[in-house]
């Protein structure tokens, strides 16, 4: 789906040029000429995808057989490319990338967002990732998983997916306000309990192994 519509363009361009400049033959030449680019357009986009999936799988420092299988489907279901030689892709994966730089449409993202559930929930360094690449494109980051950690950031009052200490902090300074030992109000005792929820699921977030 993603290889065929994205490839016709160039190819049309070619062929229409030639078809211009030297008639016929040139018409046939441009689409050979463009065909041949639009490979190579293909494969610099996708490698770089796949650099970006290799650092994702890196997270939790190691590559699983779930992920494997999703890398299959990807090549061969949605990129229509044989697994089994696709080595650039395959190599740009295991390389993986330093530098969060991919452009990617909302269906393309979504790709993202499945690589990463396909094993379990979102880690505090693939939501990062992620979050770096839906800016940087512009899309939302929709998950449901990812809302109901949203939520316990708030209930310590803290900056939605902050670093770790800041976090904390946050915590620290509820934790003192609402502390059964110098609150002895029903309602700050039941907030107190709340606010221990909110980080034990926070610190899972952060520490999180698929």
């Amino acid at each position: 789906m993603f290889k065929y519509k994205t490839l016709m363009l160039k190819k049309l361009i070619y062929s229409t040029s030639g078809l211009v400049l030297l008639g016929p033959i040139g018409a046939v030449t441009g689409f050979f000429i463009g065909d041949e680019a639009d490979k190579v357009s293909f494969m610099v986009k996708w490698s770089n995808f796949y650099a970006h999936l290799g650092m994702l799988a890196k997270c939790d420092g190691k590559t699983n057989v779930h992920e494997i299988a999703y890398l299959k489907y990807l090549t061969e279901d949605v990129l229509k490319c044989n697994f089994n030689n696709s080595l650039l892709l395959l190599d740009s994966f295991k390389s993986g990338t330093n530098t969060v730089n991919l452009k990617v449409s909302e269906s393309e993202f979504q790709l993202l967002l499945d690589f990463c559930t396909i094993d379990g929930k979102i880690n505090y360094s693939e939501y990062q990732i992620l979050n770096q690449i839906a800016v940087g494109n512009n899309l939302p980051l929709n998950n449901s998983d990812l809302d109901e950690i949203k939520s316990h950031y708030e209930n310590l009052e803290a900056e939605p997916f902050c670093d770790y200490l800041s976090m904390k902090k946050s915590y620290h300074k509820l934790a003192q306000q609402l502390h059964p030992d110098l609150n002895p109000n029903k309602n700050s005792a039941e907030k107190f309990l709340s606010i221990q929820l909110s980080l034990v699921k926070i610190e899972e977030f952060h520490n999180r192994k698929h």
